[in-house]
């Protein structure tokens, strides 16, 4: 068994501070009590972070709360080696370690409560409108690094894993109202009652606001500008009931996110003229768990659940541009070739069943074991501009287990997953850690780890046809296979009484990696691409150094840094990929006095190039390093009430495609900033 000093967690190590604003800010023994909270997502039982065989960090509710933020993605931005792009005000993606090619991120997996929110129809994952309240969360653990050996395909550079607050004993709840500028709206409640036998907890969540009154960079030799009505509104929901009986446990789970309705306005690619509106889409994801639990004894464990997750992209019939002759003509031509667009449907759909059964057993003190399996359906609606007018519904099987063997101050885990899927055939995912823990402080670890990803519907059965106006007709393509990560790490913890160090070096090969290509072919002066393999693998490698503290009584803070080496994948150049800054880092401080209280955060994002089709050609711009800044500062006139001003300056990001779905043919970039009054009460 490890000693009791073993068992100190240090929380989010470069991120925020976990303490409660209402507690004793800066109290040791409080901060002592908040490092012994167990990490799961690194090897799906509970464990500390010292014996972690990954790079994980922790963000809690408490962390949410103090930053002040209304959205999950202006937290992990804070994060180390995460990067966050807002690319509209309805849609924003994450990448780990820079690996985001061609501004297309879609390497890593998200989980609430276990639901896989992969976008198994199309990418990226869009984190607006994920189907939990902010304030439902208890939790966001981060693991960075390929981790397909514990959660199948998709999770290649690494996973979120988003846990809901369970109802304790007795009622509680929260709520939180923000009124920014630009007619900006937040309101977010939370309650829970906590028995003996049963609980429940409930919560949502609403956003809105008006057009900001920011136009889009064009990325391209025109350094032009194009207005964009960022108006939106958005809600989530999410309920959780359980049941506790004896040794056995029984819960559901029913979460439902809408990332909001926006208009989209085509343009051309070369004189950048509005041709077409698509009005009011909406991006809306729902998710259903049923769950059950037991505790044989206290070593033996079982739990099965079954699931399903629910992806729609919604859109209302393509519009020309009254009174103009030429978007009538270019509405024509589109409607002619596909006339989904003249219909109000799903877009873009799939629907995820999934059933899973995991076994925790603890033979000996020193001996852990992981068994699984799980397998799912995919479903997709028939769809025209994908080339797939049948729909398509997809198979996966999977099976998997780890172990983990204390041997004095080593702490050795190895395990793997087989597994098949219709997507990307079948392969084996491996991984082997060890730790050595030279005192009850402190560990080093190194680790191999490996992962993949298969392809989603879009990829795997299309590739872009010749038709010159839409981007998006296209063509069975059945030749594309999975990719495949190979990740080697070493990585050093040190957790004091009172500052932690983490320090984490990384080289990954990624293998065959699947890109949107020139073909070398156009039509009516459009570049065709297709999605193809890289015949070439992508080198990616990077250092990774989060260092936070408490300096004096109620005043903590905190810095990291990441550096990415993802060379491009699309040009096949030996150079830093596009959209893959070389260095982020952060730097944050917290404080409390008396009734006064604040956090400030500040984000660095070093420079890198975009480069989207522009015409016949590609261009290629290269965005300046940008720095963010967020702060919350407040008065608590009561216990149980806050008063705070908030505000948050996001970086630049660069969003290629973003409002352009149908041309398809340059990349923008998009600003987001919100200052605003919060008031907070909690029970």
């Amino acid at each position: 068994m490890l000693p009791p000093s073993r068992t100190l967690l240090w929380l989010c190590a470069g991120c925020l501070s976990a303490q409660d604003p209402q507690a004793g800010f800066g109290d040791l023994k409080a901060l002592l009590e908040l490092r012994n909270t167990p990490v799961i997502a690194a090897s799906k039982r509970e464990q500390n972070l010292l014996d972690s065989p990954q790079a994980i960090e922790v963000i809690t509710a408490d962390q949410i709360r103090a930053s002040g933020v209304f959205r999950l993605i202006d937290i992990l931005k804070l994060a180390t080696g995460v990067q966050v792009w807002d690319e509209l005000p309805t849609r924003a993606n994450v990448t780990f370690r820079g690996v985001n090619p061609i501004g297309n991120p879609r390497t890593l997996q998200v989980l609430v409560d276990g639901v896989p929110l992969f976008n198994y129809m199309a990418s990226p994952m869009d984190f607006n409108g994920l189907p939990v309240p902010l304030e439902a969360i208890e939790r966001v653990e981060i693991v960075r690094g390929p981790s397909s050996s514990l959660y199948g395909a998709n999770a290649q550079t690494g996973v979120i894993s988003i846990v809901t607050k369970r109802a304790r004993p007795g009622l509680e709840g929260s709520a939180r109202l923000g009124l920014g500028d630009h007619g900006t709206f937040h309101g977010e409640l939370f309650a829970a009652q906590g028995g003996p036998r049963f609980s429940l907890t409930l919560s949502g969540s609403a956003h809105s606001s008006w057009d900001v009154g920011h136009p889009m960079k064009v990325v391209g030799p025109t350094n032009a500008t194009i207005p964009q009505d960022t108006a939106n509104r958005e809600q989530t929901f999410l309920v959780r009931p359980e049941w506790s009986e004896g040794a056995d446990r029984l819960w559901a789970m029913m979460g439902y996110g809408d990332a909001g309705h926006f208009d989209e306005v085509s343009r051309s690619a070369t004189t950048l003229a509005p041709l077409t509106i698509l009005p009011d889409q909406s991006v809306r994801r729902e998710i259903l768990q049923a769950g059950w639990a037991r505790s044989w004894n206290p070593d033996l464990k079982t739990e099965a659940r079954l699931e399903q997750k629910v992806f729609r992209f919604r859109k209302k019939p393509l519009r020309a541009l009254p009174g103009d002759p030429a978007s009538f003509a270019v509405w024509s031509l589109i409607v002619a070739n596909d006339p989904t667009f003249a219909t109000d449907q799903d877009f873009f759909s799939d629907r995820v069943r999934q059933a899973t059964l995991q076994t925790n057993w603890t033979p000996d003190p020193a001996v852990h074991v992981v068994l699984g399996m799980d397998g799912a359906t995919i479903t997709s609606i028939p769809n025209r501009t994908l080339g797939i007018p049948e729909g398509r519904t997809e198979r996966a099987l999977g099976g998997f287990g780890s172990l983990d063997w204390d041997v004095g101050a080593f702490t050795l885990s190895g395990g793997a997953r087989a597994e098949r899927d219709s997507l990307g055939g079948s392969r084996v995912s491996p991984r082997i850690s060890a730790a050595w823990h030279p005192d009850a402080t402190s560990s080093l670890r190194v680790g191999y780890f490996t992962s993949s990803r298969s392809p989603n519907i879009q990829e795997k059965y299309s590739e872009i046809g010749d038709i010159p106006l839409l981007a998006y007709v296209q063509q069975p393509n059945t030749a594309i296979k999975a990719e495949e990560a190979d990740s080697f790490e070493l990585g050093y913890r040190w957790l004091g009484e009172r500052w932690s160090l983490d320090v984490t070096l990384f080289h990954t090969q990624l293998k065959r990696l699947i890109s949107l290509r020139p073909t070398g072919v156009t039509a009516g002066g459009k570049q065709i691409r297709a999605y193809q393999n890289n015949p070439h693998s992508i080198r990616d490698q990077g250092l990774e150094v989060a260092l936070q503290g408490q300096l004096a009584q109620g005043w903590r803070m905190g810095f990291n840094f990441a550096t990415a080496d993802f060379k491009d994948p699309i040009n096949d150049l030996d150079q830093q990929a596009d959209y893959a800054p070389r260095l982020m880092a952060n730097l944050w401080t917290r404080w409390q006095r008396g009734a006064g209280f604040g956090f400030l955060g500040l984000q660095h994002k070093g420079a890198y190039t975009a480069i989207s089709p522009f015409g016949a050609s590609y261009a290629s711009s290269e965005v300046p390093a940008t720095t963010q800044v967020q702060f919350n500062l407040g008065w608590r006139p009561l216990k149980r009430l806050s008063l705070s001003l908030y505000g948050i300056n996001a970086t630049h990001a660069t969003a290629d495609t973003a409002p352009v779905a149908i041309t398809n043919a340059f990349a923008l970039r998009y600003t987001r900033r919100e200052v605003g009054l919060q008031l907070a009460w909690r029970y």
